[in-house]
């Protein structure tokens, strides 16, 4: 480990040197996309040495290696955008089944509402019934004052 004296006077100016981390390591080096790169090399560079004296294994990896890249990517966004769209149908139908109450209570009272039209259409019809029996009555009574 090296030891950090503090800033130094050199010709009339302060001059402090940079603070640097006395253990670098590789995950701390490289930062995003190169760190994937990095591990996947890496990986590759392993698999390699390992199956060099297989080439049988070697070219079943290169025959299905593109179909499970494929697999493994549509698992990858399926595991990516699978949740938000499930939160999206979920609350799609809270939505519907609120409209669904809504609107059997609305048929309820409609149902009341039509009810309440039958009766009257039925009181209507006695109504009518009774003014043209009425009616008979007063023109037979009428008829027979006459001389």
């Amino acid at each position: 480990m090296s030891e950090h004296k503090g800033p130094e006077l050199v010709g009339g100016v302060i001059n402090e040197a940079p603070r640097l981390p006395v253990y670098i390591t590789p995950a701390s080096a490289v930062r995003g996309a190169g760190a994937g790169a990095i591990a996947g090399a890496g990986v590759t560079a392993l698999i390699y040495t390992l199956l060099q004296g297989q080439p049988q294994v070697v070219a079943q990896l290169i025959g299905w290696g593109p179909g499970l890249l494929i697999v493994a990517g549509f698992l990858w966004l399926a595991s990516s955008y699978a949740p938000p769209f499930i939160d999206s149908q979920r609350g799609i139908a809270q939505g519907m089944g609120r409209l669904a109450d809504t609107v059997e209570r609305t048929a309820g009272s409609q149902h009341d509402l039509v009810l309440a039209m039958q009766v009257n259409s039925d009181k209507l019809e006695q109504v009518r019934d009774t003014v043209a029996e009425l009616q008979s009555q007063v023109v037979a009574h009428l008829g027979q004052e006459r001389p």
